[in-house]
């Protein structure tokens, strides 16, 4: 067994005058690497020779060319770190989304004075383009709100602390945030849009872009899902037939897709958290 020992505290003055022998040096350096007390004694053992007065200069001059220390950030600033990273948590996804809402607005308020025969009959009455463009909003939304396409600092902030799938929660909730309210209430102001109509499959179709997004790329799953949505709206739309998904909120449909898709989501979070494979050539 061995036993503990310290260096006696004149070899420590001698070290700090630089009076030991290069054999004597290595062997005192090689002890102080593993010893607390023997560096805290060092400390004291150089207070008031050359060796301190040199330290104390090397501190200074770092402390000089150190940049100006800032407060720590606020839990709002962080916040608002987090979500600058993603195209659809800027500015000018709000823009998008204030134009895109506005178009539809005022398609909607033309129906009500203008019907062509190749319209169908049940849209110029009770459709909207609003209710269609609602739940395209959202998703779009989340498929620019993460992932390598969107964000410089993915491999960074895929595997910090708040990265992953906590960050990408955050994204989804602000896009929702912001679409949701807006659609709702240029829906009422137009009175072509009831609020329900567009809550559920919004969100129905925001869960399973986030499920599939755990199996393929988000933005394509945004592209797959936004693809379908517009062709089971519009299809019946030009064969002249009421398009349910629009003229009813079907919530024993709607439902069950956001419970099941929810639970696909946190059963496979990690996915969101593993690095994409290079593409071999």
């Amino acid at each position: 067994m061995s036993r503990q020992w310290h260096v006696p505290e004149p070899t420590l003055v001698a070290y700090a005058v630089e009076d030991l022998s290069d054999v004597d040096s290595w062997s005192v350096e090689a002890h102080l690497v593993t010893c607390a007390d023997c560096r805290a004694a060092l400390t004291r053992a150089s207070a008031g020779t050359a060796a301190a007065a040199t330290v104390g200069l090397v501190h200074e001059r770092i402390a000089l060319d150190l940049p100006a220390q800032r407060a720590p950030a606020s839990r709002l600033r962080q916040f608002f770190l987090l979500l600058r990273g993603a195209p659809g948590t800027r500015t000018s996804w709000f823009l998008a989304l204030a134009t895109v809402l506005v178009a539809a607005s005022v398609l909607d308020a033309a129906m009500f004075t203008t019907w062509t025969p190749n319209m169908s009959r049940w849209w110029f009455d009770h459709g909207s383009y609003v209710v269609l463009v609602a739940p395209l909003l959202q998703i779009a939304g989340v498929g620019l709100s993460y992932g390598p396409w969107v964000d410089p600092c993915y491999e960074i902030t895929g595997s910090a602390a708040l990265g992953g799938f906590r960050l990408l929660l955050v994204r989804t909730a602000l896009v929702l945030v912001a679409v949701v309210p807006a659609t709702v209430l240029v829906g009422l102001a137009t009175g072509r849009g009831a609020p329900v109509l567009m809550l559920l499959p919004g969100l129905g179709l925001t869960t399973l872009t986030l499920a599939l997004g755990t199996v393929i790329q988000l933005r394509h799953a945004a592209l797959v899902l936004g693809g379908a949505w517009l062709a089971a709206c519009l299809v019946p739309v030009l064969l002249d037939s009421v398009p349910y998904l629009l003229a009813t909120p079907l919530p024993a449909v709607w439902l069950p897709v956001i419970v099941l898709s929810s639970v696909t989501v946190l059963l496979r979070r990690h996915a969101f958290t593993h690095m994409p494979q290079p593409v071999r050539s």
